[in-house]
């Protein structure tokens, strides 16, 4: 047997108490890519799409040749993009000579000129080489601004800063939000914000529900609205609900810019900790939340659905839209028996979750998804057989796995409610054991993920 690079979770903990370096942790982003497509963790969302649900914004990637592969091969998420997202594409003899703001300027003009459609607002996207020569893309941002009298921002695209492979779309949405201008008379309205996404999230009619008999009568997001200056309105709401957690530094901006103080929704089926955020809501608000009828339902469903996923071994992982480690920690407090997680690295921020999960189970294993000695790895029932975003190479599809729904939610009851009901039409499907092997390549990039082969046992949830 291949001798794979792995830890056990109470090895994770000891090393990094210590501080030692983990074994296994590999910063390849590209690699990364691959074996996540077509689900790379983004929901589809990336740097220079991210602003594109929001009418009349245009985004301007700045970057050397190599880096605006990013605007073609990874649009596939964009809404709206005709005439919308537009790629700059330094020489070596730009970056050298220090000619950005002219070369932008010069697109920004071009663009103008050549876009029927108003605009109303312009974020310029920078990738890491300007982020380590120091660029001062802020100030190219104000010269844009007061040249063209069009709202502007910029950020850097930079998946290779502050270990993150994220952090690019973070910091964009935080950049669109900063678009936003607050009036003369910045008077607080009976309103609240929804931050961390850039569409109507599914957990609205809930917050609506908890909301308005405390005298909320508009909950705000951003793609809400027909112009940036129509958005203006939300630097005037009461509060933030932050439903993920990258956008943390955009609602740490808007307390800081016009007084809205936050409260992040961290993704838990833990039924405790969304109380707990809900009592902290009502504690900005000044008004209690009622949660205890939703509470104790989604308690029930939780208890109702325990004794079955008792029958499977789990593995997660980077596939959800939660971190590994707070996918791992969700899932055994709904009662999975979670034995494999797939992580792509391990840091000091893991800590927390990682000793949580130490002390409920110490032998769990981690595999590092991104390991060159994982290139050969194929999972086995044996090992686990519910697959909660375990990368499609490793799975072959024929080994009796079932594929769990994706965990893609905020803390709140409705989307527990929710995932716990895709759960429960999975492991009531047949499990099924023998069919065609798919190929790593159709596996990684064309074929639809569906299991193949006979019925062998059903566990069926009331």
């Amino acid at each position: 047997m291949k001798n794979y690079n792995t830890l056990t979770i109470a090895q994770a903990e000891e090393l990094l108490l210590k501080h030692q370096p983990i074994p296994g942790n590999l910063y390849e982003n590209a690699e990364r890519k691959v074996l996540l497509y077509p689900h790379d963790g983004d929901g589809g969302t990336i740097p220079t799409t991210t602003p594109l649900c929001i009418p009349h914004l245009i985004t301007l990637m700045v970057s050397p040749m190599g880096c605006g592969i990013h605007l073609t091969e990874t649009g596939r998420g964009c809404m709206h993009n005709e005439g919308r997202a537009w790629l700059l594409r330094l020489t070596e003899k730009d970056i050298v000579l220090g000619m950005q703001e002219q070369r932008i300027t010069q697109a920004v003009n071009e663009i103008l000129e050549n876009t029927t459609d108003r605009v109303d607002g312009i974020l310029l996207c920078a990738t890491c080489m300007d982020a380590l020569l120091s660029t001062d893309l802020s100030a190219i941002a104000r010269h844009i601004e007061r040249r063209f009298h069009t709202r502007t921002e910029a950020e850097f695209m930079g998946p290779f800063l502050n270990d993150s492979p994220k952090q690019a779309e973070f910091r964009m949405m935080s950049a669109v939000y900063r678009l936003l201008r607050s009036p003369n008379d910045p008077a607080k309205i009976p309103a609240v914000n929804i931050i961390g996404t850039l569409e109507k999230p599914a957990c609205l009619p809930e917050l609506y529900h908890f909301l308005r008999p405390l005298g909320i009568e508009d909950i705000f997001c951003i793609s809400d609205f027909d112009s940036i200056e129509d958005a203006d309105i939300m630097t005037q709401s009461k509060a933030n609900i932050i439903l993920n957690a990258g956008a943390q530094n955009a609602a740490r901006y808007m307390e800081k810019s016009w007084k809205i103080p936050g409260v992040f929704m961290s993704p838990s089926c833990d039924v405790e900790m969304i109380s707990a955020n809900y009592d902290r809501l009502s504690q900005i608000l000044g008004t209690p939340i009622n949660d205890s009828c939703l509470r104790s339902e989604v308690s029930n469903q939780i208890k109702l659905i325990a004794p079955y996923l008792k029958n499977y071994r789990c593995g997660v992982g980077g596939k959800n839209n939660v971190p590994c480690f707070s996918a791992a920690c969700s899932l055994i407090k709904l009662g999975c028996d979670v034995r494999i997680i797939f992580a792509h690295n391990i840091t000091q921020n893991d800590l927390e979750e990682i000793t949580w999960l130490k002390n409920k189970k110490p032998n769990i294993k981690i595999y590092f998804d991104s390991h060159p000695s994982m290139y050969g790895y194929r999972a086995s029932a044996d090992e686990f057989n519910l697959s909660f975003g375990v990368p499609d190479p490793f799975l072959c599809r024929s080994e009796g796995i079932l594929d769990a729904p994706l965990l893609d939610f905020c803390s709140t009851y409705s989307d527990i409610l929710d995932f716990i009901e895709n759960l429960k039409n999975t492991i009531s499907r047949p499990v099924k054991k023998s069919g065609k092997t798919i190929s790593k390549y159709k596996k990684c990039w064309h074929y639809n993920t569906t299991n193949e082969g006979e019925n062998d046992n059903e566990g069926i949830v009331p």
